[in-house]
Order: structure tokens, then sequence, then C-alpha cells
């Protein structure tokens, strides 16, 4: 069945982003052995393993990188790879990170595996995709003369920080939504499942600080008894509370392991019967096929358009699947000289004219500034 996760952290851990983050890793640091070997590994070279860990055992045998070992041995498989990075390595220079990245993306295709199949997973990989460049591009613009070396440097300083942006999220289509009951707070649901209500889970084992913040220096007044269980159970009623029509508590005996588990305190607690059900087959984990992506479920929902501009109109007009990529999936894409400077342009008039507006009278020398402030 279709879901996502929602109101969750982690868009450096997805694969597409991870490749992304391995390339220029490789790109400014070519000896950076652990980033060469997981950009090479992915799916979209087709590359097999053993040809990889062949090369790593080499380089470890002659205490060189792994970098210096593929130079060294010249192989075909690896040419493509090699040759985009010697490439954006070029560009160090010349070329803003943003624009390394999207020369890679259309040198490899790399969307285009993506748009093939119609799917949940595939519209979330694309809008991460889309989210890591804005991320780019956001500090292109803070960044005076930004370049990949530098970009490198502030996402390294982003993930000691312990940041990592939420991934993307669809709207417009009905899909179950995953997520922690953290994340959950404030929202409400038609239905709602809550899994694993077993003692050591739910309520979970508590796992006292390393270090201890000390009760004296505490400003609100502490509650007597175990603190740990009491906001446990706060999180608990948290989670009842989300559902609107229907909610469903759930507990399994055996989760794996050698002993069975045991119901969460809390269900007891709720004086809700329990209600057994009893599989008529247990299938083995080791024989199940792995599950397909799932597809697209078409809603009744009419799709809402909240801006429509000319240039959308437009678009469909000339061709309603670029409409769709460009819009709906929003398959990232440079921008287009003539784009570019019609903004420029329009953000130079509205901010002249809005010296008009306040009875002020504006100086050719004025509207010279404000062009150069807003060209792109």
């Amino acid at each position: 069945m279709p879901y996502q996760l929602i109101g969750n952290r982690g868009l450096f851990d997805q694969p597409e982003i991870r490749f992304l983050i391995n390339f220029i890793q490789v790109v400014v640091d070519s000896q950076d052995s652990t980033s060469l070997f997981n950009y090479l590994q992915d799916p979209v070279f087709k590359i097999k393993p053993d040809l990889i860990l062949n090369l790593l055992q080499k380089a470890r045998l002659n205490r060189i990188s792994l970098w210096e070992t593929i130079i060294k041995h010249k192989h075909k498989k690896l040419s493509r790879p090699i040759t985009l990075i010697k490439v954006a390595q070029k560009q160090l220079n010349s070329n803003s990170p943003s624009q390394i990245i999207f020369h890679l993306l259309t040198k490899l295709k790399f969307i285009k595996q993506f748009i093939k199949t119609d799917s949940v997973e595939s519209q979330l990989k694309i809008k991460n995709i889309n989210l890591f460049l804005r991320l780019i591009k956001r500090f292109e613009v803070d960044t005076n003369s930004p370049n990949l070396i530098d970009f490198v440097d502030y996402l390294h300083a982003l993930q000691e920080a312990g940041e990592n942006p939420a991934q993307a999220e669809i709207e417009d289509i009905d899909t179950i939504y995953l997520t922690t009951i953290h994340s959950a707070k404030g929202l409400e649901f038609p239905v709602v499942f809550m899994p694993s209500l077993i003692a050591g889970r739910f309520p979970a084992i508590n796992r006292r600080d390393p270090i201890q913040f000390p009760d004296e220096l505490v400003k609100e007044s502490i509650s007597k008894g175990d603190h740990h269980l009491q906001e446990e159970r706060r999180l608990f009623y948290v989670g009842l509370t989300r559902a609107r029509d229907y909610l469903f508590l759930t507990h399994a005996l055996d989760y794996g392991g050698v002993r069975l588990r045991h119901p969460s305190g809390f269900l007891s607690e709720t004086k809700i019967a329990v209600t057994q059900i009893k599989s008529s087959l247990q299938s083995s984990l080791l024989s199940d096929m792995p599950a397909s992506s799932p597809k697209i479920i078409k809603t009744s929902k009419k799709l809402e358009f909240k801006y429509l501009s000319y240039s959308q109109i437009d678009t469909f007009k000339t061709c309603p699947l670029k409409y769709k990529y460009r819009y709906l999936l929003q398959v990232p894409s440079m921008p287009h000289h003539a784009l570019s400077f019609g903004q420029s342009i329009h953000d130079t008039l509205r901010h002249f004219h809005a010296f008009e507006l306040k009875g002020q009278k504006p100086l050719l020398k004025d509207l010279l500034f404000l062009y150069k402030q807003y060209f792109r």
C-alpha cells in the first residue's frame, strides 16, 4: 500500500541524496575512498560489486587510495563515473555547486529512472532532489563567490551539528502517513493505528542521559513518581487522541527472539477488551519476495490550483507531459536565460514604481542602481 513518511528528518540519508553527496565529496577530495566506494556502488552505473571490492583490496595491499588504484588500472566499466568526477573537478573554479550537480544529473539522465514508474516512491525521490538543489541555491545566495569546496564544508558543518532537513511530502495523492507520535502532535486523522504496544517498547525502557541535568536548576515544579513513565503515558494519550473516527491499538506475542512479549501496561489502563487474532498461515521471512513499488492510487479529490500563471497555461497547451514534469513532478531544470532576465526587469520596475507610489521622484541613477541589485 502506498505510504509516505511525514514530519520526519533524514533528507541527507536518502539514497538519491547520498549519491549526490558522495559525488561532490569525491570531486573535492579524490582521496576520500569511502565516498568513492559508495559513489561507484550506485545502481545507475551498473557496476558489479566484485569489481569494486577487488580494486579496494588492491588499494589496501598497496597502501594507496582507491582513486589511485582505479586510475592505475583504467578499467572500462569505471571510465564513465571517473570521467564525470574529472569533468566536475575542472569546473570547480568556474561553475557554481548547483551547476556542477545539475551537469551530473543531466549527463547521467539520473531523473529518468524515477520518471519511468509512476509511483509514490519515484515522486518522492524527485522532490528530494529538488529540496537538495534548493538547499544549494540558498547557500549560493548567502555566500560571496560560492564554490563546491565551500559547500562541502558547509554540508559537513550541518551534519556535525545534527542538522538533517525533512524529506519531501506529497499532499495531493491518497497515501498512508507513517509518522512518530512526537511528529503527530496537533494533527488529526480519520483512522489511526498504534502498533507494537508491548512492554519495553511502549513504555520504552528508561535510558538515562549520560549527563544528568541537576534537579536544582529546573524552574518548574517536579512531580513525584516515575517521571519517565508519566511522560510515556502522556505520549500514549497524544497518540490516542489523534484519531477522529477509528483507533486500532495492536500488539503481538512474537516479534522475533526467544521470549514472548507482554502487552503494554497502558492497554490495561484503557480498559478496552483485547481481541485475539490468529493467522491460519505463518509465512516465512526467507521465502517472502520483496514488495514491489506501490502504485499511486487516484483519489476523488479535485486538484486545486492555488496559483495559475500564463507560463503554466502556455506550457500545458504546448505539451501536457511537459507541464506534468515541470509543475507537478517538479523535475529539476536549468532556468532559461529569458526567464531570468525578465525576472530581473520585473523586480527592478516594481521597486522603482514603489517610490513613485509613495510620492517620491526617483532618478535614472536610482533605476540603474536597482537594476544592478536585482540583476540575476
